[in-house]
């Protein structure tokens, strides 16, 4: 919708009315960037993309392709991941692709990840990292981490100044499968020497958002029940569990296949590096890896073929010194938890 000046002028019967539309400006006609202006006022105001958001990060990009960075990542009062992308460009060009892949790589993030991520933030601001874990806690209204579970389907805002057909098209057609994908209008005013930042939501609808959103929820607080369908990856069982810190080696124990030679020592370790989708540095070639890329890899470099099913990277791996493999040890503390365990839930 277009911003009107409202003309009101004479007296009594005799006065007359007027909305005069006024013409948005741009980015590019105000000198204003995507990144070092629009991302920076978003930053400082989250309200102004939704009243519940808590900045995790800005240019996020903890993930093996450094190239690839969210603008900002946040999270809201419900617990779920929020993924915002901007573009200053007309029609935002293919940014609801980039966005969708961005959820994808940032859906196995947990608590203990969302607070190293705060921390970076905060450090970054020159603030103090110390204050991360908190803040979460005082955002979520828990007083444990162990409370907090980090939903694994990530809410999805578009920042544009127009969008295209093929954008909204694609946004309320993945709606209507069960994301929660925004839309929002930010288009610059300028009136007179003032400059201003109208943001309108315009998928959904604000009249329909409510009920969008409760629907959203409902799946995603089903999804987050304990069952023996929702079972917790083996690495973050360990994390957990405190048993993988920065620094910890795991080995190999056992072959992914027959065929498989490894013939340097170097291939069997790797060393755990803390907050990442790819937590592990294989020792062979210095590069980062989940345990289930690791052991693709692994196979790929001698003689393997990962392709077949019954391979099972978290039972061919150990921490350093013991004599379980990772699959066994966090069945095993799990089960201690009254919980599950599974297997290949990381990338």
């Amino acid at each position: 919708m277009p911003l009107y000046k409202i003309s009101i002028e004479g007296e009594g019967s005799e006065r007359t009315y007027d909305l005069q539309p006024q013409t948005p400006s741009t980015y590019s006609a105000e000198q204003l960037k995507e990144r070092q202006d629009l991302q920076a006022l978003l930053l400082n105001r989250p309200d102004a993309i939704d009243k519940d958001l808590l900045i995790l990060r800005e240019e996020f990009d903890s993930w093996q392709d450094s190239k690839r960075r969210i603008d900002l990542l946040a999270l809201d009062k419900k617990a779920n991941l929020v993924v915002i992308e901007l573009k200053i460009e007309e029609e935002g060009g293919h940014m609801e692709l980039q966005a969708i892949r961005y959820a994808a790589m940032v859906s196995a993030m947990d608590f203990e990840m969302a607070v190293q991520a705060r921390e970076r933030f905060l450090s970054r601001q020159k603030k103090d990292p110390d204050q991360a874990r908190q803040d979460l806690l005082e955002h979520l209204g828990e007083s444990e981490s162990s409370e907090v579970i980090i939903g694994d389907t990530p809410r999805i805002v578009l920042v544009a100044p127009t969008f295209s057909k093929e954008i909204t098209t694609t946004v309320l057609w993945l709606n209507a499968r069960g994301l929660d994908i925004r839309c929002l209008q930010a288009r610059p005013y300028r009136l007179s020497s003032d400059l201003y930042l109208d943001v309108e939501q315009i998928i959904p609808l604000p009249s329909a958002a409510a009920y969008i959103e409760q629907i959203a929820e409902k799946k995603r607080q089903e999804d987050r029940k304990p069952s023996g369908d929702r079972r917790e990856p083996s690495v973050k069982t360990l994390f957990r569990h405190g048993l993988l810190k920065v620094g910890t080696r795991i080995q190999l124990i056992h072959n992914p296949q027959e065929q498989v030679n490894v013939t340097d020592e170097k291939a069997k370790w790797a060393t755990y590096k803390g907050f990442s989708l790819y937590p592990f540095e294989w020792e062979f070639d210095g590069e980062v890896y989940a345990v289930r890329g690791l052991t693709r890899t692994l196979c790929d470099k001698f003689g393997g073929n990962y392709k077949e099913p019954h391979i099972k990277s978290v039972d061919c791996w150990t921490i350093e010194g013991d004599t379980l493999s990772l699959r066994e040890r966090a069945l095993q503390l799990n089960q201690a938890d009254g919980a599950e365990t599974t297997e290949n839930a990381i990338p």
